[in-house]
């Protein structure tokens, strides 16, 4: 029987290399959205009209034991601080100590290629606060969060980037990947229709920009496969750089948002308890720089 023989170009024709490639791009863009996903869930707890300072108010621990894999497994950074859940619940704590969260938007990045969305980790979008309670004595007003001129948007954006500078180690935490993560500054158009969606929504005409402020965040995750729950995360945002920069800051106030110490304590005695109306300013830099005497006292150290 007469051998036969399959032209070279039959051969390579059998490979299915279409499909592979789509199946390939499915997957990816399936991680993509799963990871997505994760990011919004852990915003969710601010998009169902819950007010409040309290963090239980919100079940946000409930919603990060969901979120998160379990004990040390979780790791996370925010602003450059490391550490576990705790790091993320009192980032939280000290914003609602004196504003509402009252708008959440996560940037979709669902694209034709992944190469355009840069990196399927890596999500970014902005949050919008409401100057609701007095905040280290800082009391609301119908223009307590207007930004100066000068300052929106160009040095929102900057102020972004400085934030980002300042904790370039974090890229060494997380692994390959994180230091593309960037910050992303809401343009005039975006902030303008956040507060037209805001007054649509809440039939409040008065939120204004002088009333709000747009701030950015961006995010990157890692996850445990086949469980759907996140093993790190990273979160970035310039939010206490642009509250110390609003024309009505006072000035104690705006010492403390700049004060890493300062902020620390104002977290430790939340979560000792304390209740945010009566933590003014100056007892917080007091505080700050007796770190031990007051812990102490408190029976917290």
């Amino acid at each position: 029987m007469p051998r036969s023989f399959a032209r070279p170009g039959a051969l390579l024709s059998a490979f299915p290399v279409t499909r592979f490639s789509t199946l390939d791009h499915t997957a990816q863009r399936r991680t993509h959205d799963v990871l997505r996903q994760s990011v919004e869930r852990l915003w969710s707890p601010f998009t169902v009209g819950r007010r409040g300072a309290d963090l239980k108010v919100y079940r946000f621990h409930e919603n990060l034991a969901e979120l998160c894999a379990p004990g040390n497994t979780f790791t996370c950074q925010v602003n450059g601080a490391p550490g576990g859940k705790r790091v993320l619940e009192d980032f939280f704590a000290t914003l609602l100590s004196g504003f509402d969260i009252v708008q959440v938007n996560v940037e979709n990045a669902r694209s034709n290629s992944l190469a355009e969305a840069r990196d399927m980790r890596n999500h970014r979008g902005f949050y919008v606060l409401a100057h609701t309670r007095p905040f280290l004595g800082w009391t609301p007003t119908p223009t307590s969060l207007r930004l100066p001129a000068s300052c929106a948007p160009v040095s929102a954006n900057d102020a972004a980037m400085a934030a980002q500078a300042g904790s370039c180690g974090e890229a060494a935490y997380g692994g390959e990947g994180e230091a593309a993560a960037e910050h992303f500054c809401p343009t005039p158009v975006q902030m303008e229709t956040a507060t037209v969606e805001l007054a649509s929504a809440d039939g409040s005409p008065s939120l204004t920009s002088s009333t709000t402020l747009v701030v950015p965040f961006t995010t990157y995750v890692e996850g445990v496969m086949g469980s759907g729950r996140l093993s790190h995360l990273v979160l970035r945002s310039p939010v206490m750089e642009l509250l110390s920069s609003c024309e009505e800051c006072p000035t104690p106030v705006r010492q403390c948002l700049q004060s890493k110490e300062a902020l620390k304590m104002f977290a430790t005695l939340r979560r000792a308890g304390v209740k945010p109306e009566i933590i003014t300013s100056k007892t917080l830099l007091s505080a700050s720089k007796q770190n031990e005497v007051w812990t102490a006292a408190l029976g917290i150290l």
